[in-house]
């Protein structure tokens, strides 16, 4: 006869999880038309909270890794990259039970560090898992926003969110360098490039929470991982300028900074700042010399200091359209010097000291007498 309960998942254990050893192909068919089945019928947070009766959603997260979902019967990451798929649909249509089960309770954002980490036996094998991976991430993230906003006190989410930030640009370094299947189209290698992006926007309102909070997240992004994937981005403007913004923001690792990337983010900054328009990005200035001031302090040669010097110097007008700019370009100045000279010069937020308005004094001066349509 027909099945009684109308409000329960009929067969889809039985389906899910049924015997391999058998049949293979018949088991993965049946397996996929459970996703499908899942994937299409939660709708609300009702049929949400009907699948968490049957503890469903912890069932596909203990699956992504299993043995069954390892076999590519039907072709490389294709179970997987369903499994992701019913994931992000549940997460999206489950409303605020969505987000209490699975983000708060069942600790999502861990699951994802572990897939991104802790598990050596398994690994992101095509880019489209990495996309549907991604996504995941940022309506996770969005969720977290939102709740942020109503001041709901989740700071310690934030700390998560942020914790994922190096392991995500990681991911996407190792995908541009071909160590995932599918690097050779574009077309699929952009989606996952623009996802990335969103998620970094997204993490820069959580740092100003997070410090507030007296919180600090375990390690931050490595600067050489930062302007490799800055790299990546400068075919596409947008991209560039929300990866540039947010990696400006964002928490640097110390222990792994080199000159190389110090001097590749100074190049970057400098020449970013003076290629804008006046009504463009001015207010991201003093972020980014913020950021080329603290990752400068831990090592910087005075060769290197000596030859940006001109551009720093030239940034001093586009420093002053923002908020706090000038200030923080006058304790980059003393610290170029301070490296170029070898001496230590106090800092201070207040006017410049004699020796700097002579050194900005003079070359400005001279840059401008260097130019043949130059105005004094």
């Amino acid at each position: 006869g027909a099945f009684k309960d109308c409000f329960d998942l009929p067969a889809f254990i039985s389906l899910f999880c049924c015997n391999m050893s058998e049949e293979p192909r018949q088991a993965l068919t049946e397996r996929i038309w459970a996703l499908y089945l899942l994937k299409d019928g939660v709708q609300d947070e009702f049929s949400f909270r009907v699948a968490s009766r049957r503890h469903v959603q912890a069932l596909l997260l203990t699956s992504l890794d299993s043995h069954t979902c390892r076999r590519h019967i039907s072709g490389v990451g294709f179970e997987q990259t369903l499994l992701l798929e019913t994931m992000h649909r549940l997460l999206v249509r489950g409303g605020r039970p969505a987000f209490s089960h699975l983000v708060s309770n069942m600790g999502i954002l861990s699951w994802i560090r572990g897939i991104l980490l802790g598990r050596k036996s398994f690994a992101l094998q095509t880019v489209d898992m990495c996309c549907q991976l991604l996504e995941i991430l940022n309506t996770t993230v969005a969720q977290i926003q939102e709740r942020l906003e109503d001041e709901v006190p989740i700071e310690h989410l934030c700390v998560e969110a942020l914790n994922l930030a190096g392991p995500v640009v990681c991911l996407c370094n190792n995908v541009s360098k071909g160590g995932v299947s599918g690097r050779q189209s574009t077309l699929l290698y952009m989606p996952l490039l623009e996802s990335v992006c969103c998620y970094l926007k997204a993490l820069r309102p959580f740092v100003a929470s997070v410090q507030q909070s007296g919180l600090s997240p375990e390690n931050g992004v490595r600067l050489s991982s930062a302007m490799e994937f800055i790299a990546d981005t400068k075919g596409n403007e947008v991209l560039f300028r929300r990866s540039l913004g947010s990696f400006c923001t964002l928490p640097l690792s110390a222990d792994c900074v080199d000159e190389d990337a110090i001097v590749s983010l100074c190049d970057t900054v400098f020449s970013f700042i003076l290629r804008q328009s006046d009504d463009d990005h001015h207010g991201m200035y003093a972020v980014m010399l913020q950021q080329v001031l603290n990752v400068s302090s831990l090592r910087l040669s005075s060769q290197a200091a000596s030859s940006f010097l001109p551009k720093l110097i030239s940034c001093r007008r586009k420093s002053r359209l923002c908020l706090g700019g000038i200030q923080v370009w006058e304790n980059l100045l003393s610290q170029f010097l301070d490296a170029i000279t070898g001496e230590v010069q106090p800092r201070t937020h207040c006017a410049l000291s004699p020796r700097l308005q002579l050194l900005v004094r003079a070359t400005t001066t001279t840059d401008s007498r260097s130019r043949p349509f130059a105005t004094s």
